[in-house]
């Protein structure tokens, strides 16, 4: 285990420490800054932030990249411990999307004894709002708290398909209780009580075969609503359901199945190519950061309805079926305001 301190334990002890949890490797180091940045950066300052940061897999650069952003925010104390998660644990179970980070989760309350509630985010996640907003919210008899699947919105979550599989296996859950594990609000302390690390693994044995979220798929077992208690949905927009609602700002933008690297530009891409830039530049990497910046301003042009004109119809000369599809899962455009049955 590493540390890495910031500031000194004299300002740290005025303030409330706020323990924030997340899992990565290599290979999603720049989830990993960006999340970092944006946490920092929307922080108030009257609280201190430790970043449990679990290992699967980061370079000695990767750790100094992270020490070098924390080190640049003045007016945040801020620190990073970092934990080797041992894959052997899981050895048993195959890996999701080639990570064990899903089966981390699941043992938050085990590697961090000493701590009674901590906040999970997953680092395809911007936030726009204080840590110490959510952090209030924590309650001594609620389990976890969490957002609903998909933002609520039915268009975009996988509510009916996971709540159907997961009552066959004898749990009593609607689709819109089903929440997501992307950003949850622990009791770690209740957790250990309740020994849900051996409960969670007992039913990943057994029924492995039908979970396709594994730790999400268990919590929701485990703690169904109202057991679990639901957020509201601006502490998880779903970035592919932005737009679908009246338009206040989320507290909290989550990637989810649309990480702005890999899918079509959009409003909320371009926000996170913009803290990824500065993100790469408070950690010491400027060509990162003129990459990041050149993307930011892409994903602005393209997502509107100029940037399409100039730049994006030849290929929808091309290929009009391929890029309609693309364009209404990214730009949703309902002809019509959404039913009692599509929001929460």
């Amino acid at each position: 285990m590493t540390e890495i301190r910031k500031k000194d334990d004299v300002k740290e002890a005025l303030s409330e420490l706020i323990p924030v949890a997340c899992v990565s490797d290599h290979r999603y180091v720049c989830g990993l800054l960006t999340t970092l940045w944006s946490l920092c950066r929307a922080a108030s300052g009257r609280e201190s932030i430790c970043f449990y940061i679990f290992d699967l897999g980061l370079t000695s650069g990767d750790r100094r990249a992270v020490e070098r952003l924390l080190a640049s925010f003045r007016n945040v104390s801020a620190r990073a411990v970092f934990h080797v998660a041992g894959e052997e644990r899981f050895k048993a179970f195959p890996p999701w999307h080639g990570s064990w980070g899903p089966y981390v989760r699941l043992i938050l309350q085990d590697e961090l004894p000493a701590v009674d509630f901590a906040v999970y985010t997953d680092l395809d996640t911007l936030w726009l709002r204080d840590v110490g907003e959510l952090w209030a919210l924590r309650e001594a008899d609620v389990p976890l708290c969490a957002v609903p699947d998909g933002s609520g919105v039915g268009h975009f979550s996988g509510g009916a398909r996971r709540t159907s599989a997961l009552n066959m296996l004898g749990a009593s859950l609607s689709a819109k209780e089903y929440f997501c594990s992307g950003l949850l609000l622990l009791n770690l302390r209740l957790l250990r009580a309740e020994g849900f690390t051996q409960k969670a693994f007992d039913f990943l044995s057994r029924h492995i075969h039908v979970l396709k979220f594994p730790d999400q798929d268990c919590y929701n077992f485990f703690f169904p609503f109202p057991g679990a208690r639901l957020l509201d949905w601006r502490w998880g927009e779903f970035s592919a359901a932005y737009g679908w609602r009246e338009r206040n700002t989320p507290r909290v933008i989550h990637f989810a199945n649309d990480a702005p690297w890999l899918h079509a530009p959009s409003l909320p891409g371009a926000l996170w190519w913009r803290a990824y830039a500065h993100a790469c530049a408070a950690a010491g990497r400027p060509w990162c950061a003129a990459y990041a910046w050149m993307q930011a301003v892409r994903h602005a042009v393209l997502a509107t309805r100029v940037g399409f004109v100039l730049c994006r119809w030849p290929f929808w000369l091309i290929n009009r079926k391929l890029f309609y599809k693309r364009f209404r899962r990214f730009h949703p455009q309902p002809k019509q305001p959404l039913s009692e049955e599509d929001t929460l």
